[in-house]
């Protein structure tokens, strides 16, 4: 027992040494200080599970006034030579940063390579892509988004990711049966 303790002990600082040579840092409490950071990027909500909070300036989990993903701000009633897209689904559509370097890049979404790569081109119509995504959502709570928010919000396209959450999140439960 005392073996496997100092086995446990060598690896355990084996780890925070490469750690430390890759990110110059100490992370004693790094899940933890993760989580909370992440914890605090959302709410509660009356018809869905949670839903991203509003205002959130964490680079790794930013929101607008609106709660959607990013800081930019969307002008509700939109002008009629825009076209409006709202991308919904879990984490990989509202995960930041696709290259994962540091610093964070807030615009570095696919959702806002989508709305520059439809804008580079295009001067008749201006294209607007709005991240409506949320880490953990499931083809229900994307719906449910859906039908509460995002609809108010007319959009002319809607882009939804399926992702492995609904498997994951089905598989999780107690006496699974598949139908």
């Amino acid at each position: 027992m005392v073996e496997f303790f100092f086995i446990f002990l060598l690896i355990e600082l084996l780890i925070r040494f490469i750690i430390y040579f890759k990110r110059k840092k100490i992370f004693f409490f790094y899940e933890k200080i993760l989580y909370s950071n992440k914890k605090a990027a959302y709410k509660s909500h009356p018809y869905n599970n949670y839903i991203k909070a509003p205002n959130i300036s964490n680079p790794k989990f930013p929101s607008n006034k609106d709660s959607f993903v990013g800081e930019k701000i969307y002008n509700k009633f939109k002008n009629k030579n825009i076209h409006r897209i709202i991308t919904t689904g879990g984490s990989t559509v509202e995960q930041n940063d696709l290259d994962m370097e540091k610093p964070f890049d807030k615009e570095l979404t696919w959702s806002s390579l989508l709305e520059r790569k439809l804008n580079k081109n295009n001067n008749d119509k201006k294209f607007e892509v709005i991240n409506g995504g949320c880490a953990g959502y499931t083809i229900l709570e994307s719906l449910i988004s859906l039908i509460t928010k995002f609809v108010y919000w007319k959009p002319d396209t809607i882009i939804y990711l399926v992702s492995i959450n609904d498997i994951l999140s089905s598989q999780i439960i107690d006496n699974f049966s598949e139908d």
